[in-house]
C-alpha cells in the first residue's frame, strides 16, 4: 500500500503522516527514512524537533537517515513494515544537486524514474509506504535553469506518485484532506 502526503511548508503534513502510521502499525516494524541533512540552524532545529516528536510517540521507529540512493535501503524492509519516507522534495535535491545531475535532461529522467521503481519496489514489498512531500507549485515558476529543471521534476513525480498511490492527502494548516481513495 502506497500513501502519498503533500502540503506546504509547516502545513502539518508530517504529523499527519506519523499519524497515519500509527493508525496502520498493528504490531508491525515502523522504520522512517530520514533524507534531510543538517545545512544550517534551522534544518538542525527541525531534524531534532522531528526526532524529539518520534521519541514521544507510541511508536519504536527504527531511523534510517538517507539523504539519496533509497534503493539501497530497500532489501532491509519485509511484508510486515511499514515505512515513512520524509521527504520526497528533499530526496529529489539531494539526488540532483549532489552531483551535476541535473544538467544533463537524460540523467534527470533517469534519476526520476529510478526514485519511482524504489518506491514501487518498497509498496509492493513492505505492508504500507507513506511519502511525504511539499507543495511548492503556488509560488511561481522560477527563473533559473536548476530550479526549472527541479520543479517540473518534482511536478512530475507527484503526479506519479499518485497515480501509483491507494492514498493520497493534502494537508494545510493542519487539516489533512483526502484527495484520492483508490479502495
Amino acid at each position: 500500500m502506497l500513501t502519498f502526503v503533500c502540503g506546504g511548508v509547516r502545513s502539518g503534513k508530517s504529523s499527519f503522516a506519523e499519524q497515519l502510521i500509527e493508525e496502520h502499525s498493528d504490531q508491525s516494524q515502523c522504520h522512517y527514512i530520514a533524507t534531510s541533512t543538517i545545512t544550517d540552524s534551522e534544518m538542525q532545529n527541525r531534524i531534532v524537533r522531528h526526532k524529539n516528536d518520534r521519541v514521544q510517540s507510541q511508536i519504536n521507529w527504527q531511523t534510517w537517515e538517507q539523504p539519496k540512493q533509497l534503493d539501497l535501503l530497500t532489501r532491509h524492509f519485509s511484508k510486515d513494515d511499514v515505512l515513512l519516507i520524509d521527504c520526497l522534495t528533499v530526496w529529489l535535491s539531494n539526488e540532483l544537486f549532489t552531483s551535476n545531475i541535473w544538467k544533463c535532461e537524460e540523467k534527470v529522467a533517469t534519476t526520476v524514474n529510478k526514485m519511482l521503481d524504489v518506491l514501487k519496489t518498497l509498496s509492493e514489498r513492505c505492508k504500507h509506504v507513506i511519502i511525504v512531500s511539499n507543495d511548492i507549485f503556488h509560488s511561481g515558476f522560477p527563473d533559473d535553469f536548476g530550479s526549472k529543471v527541479y520543479v517540473r521534476s518534482l511536478g512530475h513525480l507527484h503526479q506519479a506518485i499518485v497515480r501509483m498511490s491507494n492514498l493520497s492527502y493534502e494537508v494545510e494548516f493542519g487539516s489533512a484532506r483526502l484527495m484520492k481513495d483508490a479502495h
